[in-house]
């Protein structure tokens, strides 16, 4: 995740394809930053996520190698 105000970037590895949905699982905690820098690592179960292609397609997603 990136901390600039305009954009949050969320890093994920994708768990399962089905015609309808895409499910992933988060590769970084949430932590909470300012620009004097970490501030507090936010514990956060990490559960798996699930998506509509729709929402997919909609929101820019991109393949991180």
């Amino acid at each position: 995740m990136t901390w600039t105000p305009e954009m949050l970037m969320k890093v994920a590895r994708v768990m399962s394809l089905s015609p309808t949905h895409v499910t992933t699982s988060p590769l970084q905690r949430p932590v909470q930053i300012s620009f004097g820098g970490l501030v507090d690592v936010t514990e956060a179960d990490e559960e798996d996520e699930t998506y509509t292609w729709a929402d997919v397609l909609s929101q820019d997603w991109r393949i991180v190698r």
